[in-house]
This record gives structure tokens, sequence and C-alpha cells, in this order.
């Protein structure tokens, strides 16, 4: 792992170092932008996990408690359906016991709702929905998932009275469904009276809490999805827009800039010029004017000495003339007076004839 992340490291860095200015401007905008995206919507989806799990259980806690208050309030009305036979001793227990077997037969609630009763030994006496099972011996039977429910129906009617959960067929649906159970017992006869409510519509209620909060989950992700893009477009955009008048901004102060520094050269040229034209060539001229004079006055006397001052004041007068020229084609190189004077279409002719001369 060390060597992997030493290998790894200086390569990323090494790329990253590599980039344009602009782009790693860009990176470090976009990248914090992301990442924040990216935590605000896992802590998002986290909460809202958090919360459903926190109303499915609070939801299957308050109906549930609903569920076991209707249950304890039925079979306090079945009680009461049977309690004058159960109490009645002028009677015989047999004529008793069919009259509250017939109570507890035709005693129906809802859609799914009735009484059964099973005596201490796990025999069931009445059981409207299912006639077939009274008179058998159930103390043994087993629900799909394994729990022996007629034991603990009998073990909740002898403790007092208690709530049981097991599966059960479910008369309109016809499959196994979960069932809460509650049982009381009529210790003088032996017997357990129970009924009993299907909680599937709990688990329906459960599963569509988790369904809409994964519902709003997806919605969250695909809303932080859609900000984070939208987000890193207008953040490119911008940076490209930014780039763009960065660039018509340098465009435009280069532009400037070779203007001022072709203006300042042509100034500095013409100033070159000026000062070759009107103050070294005037000197030149004024030193040819010496010459000349002094030539004039060595002439006048013939004598072989005067005669070689005289040549060599000639020569002089020749490389001083040769110079003045010179001078005069800097000058006008430089800065052409016809330019100042006449006008650019002036210059550029005299230009052209100097150039075909």
């Amino acid at each position: 792992m060390a060597f992997f992340v030493s290998t790894r490291y200086p390569s990323i860095m090494a790329f990253f170092t590599s980039l344009p200015y602009k782009t790693k401007i860009s990176l470090l905008t976009l990248i914090p932008l992301i990442v924040a995206i990216t935590v605000i919507t896992l802590f998002t989806i986290k909460q809202t996990k958090q919360l459903a799990n926190t109303q499915a259980i609070t939801f299957e806690a308050e109906l549930l408690a609903s569920k076991k208050a209707e249950l304890k309030n039925y079979l306090g009305l079945a009680y009461s359906a049977v309690k004058s036979a159960y109490d009645n001793t002028s009677i015989d227990t047999k004529y008793a016991k069919q009259e509250a077997y017939n109570i507890l037969k035709n005693m129906e609630f809802g859609k799914d709702g009735y009484f059964f009763v099973y005596d201490f030994k796990g025999t069931n006496i009445v059981h409207p929905r299912k006639p077939q099972l009274e008179g058998r011996n159930l103390f043994d039977f087993q629900d799909d998932n394994g729990k022996y429910l007629i034991r603990e129906l009998i073990q909740q009617a002898k403790n007092g009275g208690g709530y049981t959960r097991y599966l059960w067929d479910k008369p309109s649906g016809g499959k196994s469904i979960e069932k809460l159970g509650y049982s009381i017992g009529l210790d003088k006869w032996q017997w357990m009276i129970g009924t009993g409510l299907y909680i599937d519509d709990i688990d329906a209620g459960v599963t569509g809490i988790k369904s809409k909060a994964q519902k709003s989950t997806n919605d969250t992700l695909l809303l932080t999805s859609l900000i984070a893009i939208a987000a890193t477009l207008l953040t490119a955009l911008t940076g490209f827009l930014i780039n763009i008048s960065e660039s018509k901004m340098a465009t435009q102060k280069m532009r400037e800039l070779t203007h001022k520094t072709v203006n300042f050269q042509e100034d500095e040229r013409k100033r070159v010029s000026r000062e070759l034209h009107d103050g070294i060539n005037q000197l030149l001229v004024s030193v040819s004017y010496k010459l000349d004079s002094a030539k004039q006055k060595l002439t006048k006397q013939s004598t072989s000495k005067q005669q070689e001052v005289s040549t060599a004041l000639d020569d002089a007068s020749e490389i001083l003339s040769d110079t003045m020229q010179e001078v005069r084609r800097i000058s006008r190189d430089l800065r052409p007076t016809l330019l100042d004077d006449l006008g650019l279409n002036a210059a550029i002719k005299s230009l052209t004839n100097d150039f075909s001369e």
C-alpha cells in the first residue's frame, strides 16, 4: 500500500503541476464544490433513511397498540355475551356450554374477524370459518414459522390473558398472513376463548413508508445531481466568460501598449532626426564655412607650403561634405521631413525615388 501511494502520488502531482494555470484554477473551484454537494447529499440520504426508520417503528408501534386495544375490546364483548351462561349455575354445564357455543359460533366482526374456542388440552371447540377443525386436537399444531400457536394461546389464557403473534390462513386472501391473537381463559370450563386481527396492513404501511423514503432518497439524488451538474456548468461557463473577457482585455491592452510603443519610437526617431538636422548638421555646415574661408585666405598667397595646406583643406572639406550628406541621410531615414510637412504620400514617393536612384 505504501509503495502504491509513493509511486502514484508523485505522478498525480506531476500531472496537476503540468496543467495550465487556468485549468488549475477551474479544478480548485470545481472540486470543493463537487465534494461539498456530495457530502450534503450523503448526509441528506442518511438523515432521510433514519427518519423513515423512525417513522416506520413509530407507525408499527402505534398501529399495533391500536390493534391490541381493539382485540381486547372485541374479546370483552364476546365474554360479556357468554358470561350469563358461564355464570349460570342453575342449568347443566353441558347446556351452558352449548349456549356459549351457539353464541360464539355466530359472532363475527369486520371482514375476517371471528372467535375461536379450544379447551386447555388443545381440542378445538368452536371455529366459525373452519368447522372441519372442531373436535380435532391441535395442541401440537405449528404455523409456517414453526410456532406452536395453540399452546401459546392456551398459555396466555391461563396467565390471565395475553397476545400471541402467529401465521394463519386469511379467509379473504387464501394464504398465511401474520396475525395478532388475544386469548382469555374460562377456567371453570377449561376453555380458551380467542380472536385475532390480521396485521398485514401494518407491514403494508411500513413498506409504504420505506418506499416513500426510498423515493425521497432517489429524488434527492436526482435533484443534487442536477444541482451539481448545473453548478459545474455554471462555474465552467463563468470561467469561460472570464477567460474570454480577460483575453479581450489582454489583447486590447497589448494593442494599446504596441500603439504607445510605436508612438514612442516615432517620437524618439523624430527627436533624434531633429537633433541631427538642427544641431549636428548645422555645426558641420558652420565648420564647412570656416574651412572654405580659410581656403580662400590661403589661395591669395602662392607658396608651396600654403599649397599643401590648401590641398589638406580641400580633402577636409570633401570629408566634411560627405559627413553632412550622411547625417542628412540618417536624419531623413529616421524621420523624413516630407512626412511632417507634406504627409505620407509625398514621403512614400520620395522614398521610392531614392530607392530607384
